[in-house]
Formats: C-alpha cells, structure tokens, sequence
C-alpha cells in the first residue's frame, strides 16, 4: 500500500479542521473595533474606527453594512433623520429674520428666532440620545454581538424619596 493514499487525507482533515476552528474564532473576536473615548472641554463620546473619528452618518452606515447590526442601525437611522430635521429647521427658522432685517428691509420676525432655537436645542438633545444609543451599539460589536451585562450604581429618586440604586 502507497503510504501517500492514507497521509493525503489526513492533511485534508487537518487542513479542514483547522479552516473551520479559525471560522469559529472568526464570529467571536472583533479584528477592528470601535473604540469610545471621551475627548474635549465638554466630554464629548467620540467614537472611532481604524483610527478615524466617524461623524453619525458614518456611524450609521457601519452600523447598516453589518447584518447582524440591523436593529441598531434602523433605531440610530430613524434618530439620526429626526435630529438632521430639527437642526435644519432650526438654522433656518433662527437665520432668516436675520435675512429680512438686513437684506429685504423688513422688521424681523422674532418668534422664528425663538422657535428655530428651540428646533436647535432639541437638535443637541437628539445628538446625545444618538450617541448614547450610538455606543451601546459599538459596544454590542465590540463583544461579538452579545449584549453587556448591565451593572451599576445611581442615585435615584421615587415617591418615597432619594435612594441608591442598583442595577443588575
């Protein structure tokens, strides 16, 4: 009997088990991570990827070419677009009284600027949602698509009065 007859397909098992044991390694570990960082005067949540800063909409599109991301990408779109809306809304409805006063010599319309800075300031309370569920979102990537556990401490406030609260 040749011995290359029974050595050929015990490399092909090893080959094979060895292809499929890197698979397996492949679903759990994450080659290229989001990293979250707090950065500037204001504690801003950055988050990165590959060493580039991502705007939203970046975020959004990482988050919508994965497939295993799909319910996070269609929350983080949908608050995405809201936040896009009022912030349109507000730099326009707070810019063109200023437009009527110096170009068309009109009197301005002053509630405009008051409603289009509220559109802005419910701008910036839609962009902190976003990124809060922005990064519970990288965080669910980062560990192999599986939620963290969600342990903590606060204070907190009931009917009853203030207490600690703990969360497991």
């Amino acid at each position: 009997m040749n011995p290359f007859h029974t050595l050929i397909p015990t490399l092909l098992v090893t080959l094979l088990s060895t292809l499929s044991l890197n698979q397996v390694q492949a679903q759990t570990h994450v080659e290229d991570p989001f990293i979250i960082e707090k950065m500037g005067l204001f504690n801003t949540t950055v988050i990165s990827k590959s060493g580039f800063k991502l705007m939203p909409l970046q975020i959004v599109e990482y988050m919508a070419a994965d497939e295993n991301m799909r319910s996070y990408s269609n929350k983080l779109g949908g608050i995405f677009l809201v936040e896009s809306l009022f912030n349109a809304t507000g730099s326009i409805l707070t810019v063109w009284p200023l437009v009527q006063l110096h170009f068309l010599d009109k009197s301005p319309n002053k509630n405009l600027t008051w409603i289009g800075l509220g559109a802005v300031t419910s701008a910036l309370i839609t962009r902190a949602v976003f990124m809060k569920k922005a990064v519970k979102a990288a965080r669910f990537y980062n560990n192999g698509y599986s939620e963290t556990p969600n342990l903590g401490i606060d204070i907190g406030s009931t009917e009853h009065g203030i207490g600690l609260l703990i969360r497991f």
